[in-house]
């Protein structure tokens, strides 16, 4: 399974994981969705910050030239919209 697959299941432990193993935060899916993408999609706040604590990148945008913050407007997100405030637009990877 990939992250993405772990962050529509909601696994934590399993994102922690892979996280852990250095996996790539901003691959994206056939759609051009990242996994952060998937997480403010589904209002999984745990997850947004996890994944951006990690290096995720909120600044790709899918296939449609739509980027994290759009989605969290579009679904009105409010606290994920805050949070993303707080956040430099790219971070250093951690490890790097």
């Amino acid at each position: 399974m990939t992250l993405i697959d772990y962050v529509k299941l909601r696994h934590i432990t399993k994102i922690q994981e892979s996280i852990a193993q250095g996996v790539n935060l901003d691959v994206q899916d056939e759609y051009g969705y990242t996994a952060l993408m998937w997480a403010v999609n589904h209002s999984q706040l745990d997850i947004v910050k996890l994944l951006l604590d990690a290096g995720a990148d909120k600044t790709i945008t899918d296939n449609d030239k739509h980027d994290c913050l759009f989605w969290a407007n579009y679904y009105g997100q409010k606290q994920i919209i805050k949070l993303f405030s707080k956040e430099p637009a790219i971070k250093e990877k951690k490890g790097k």
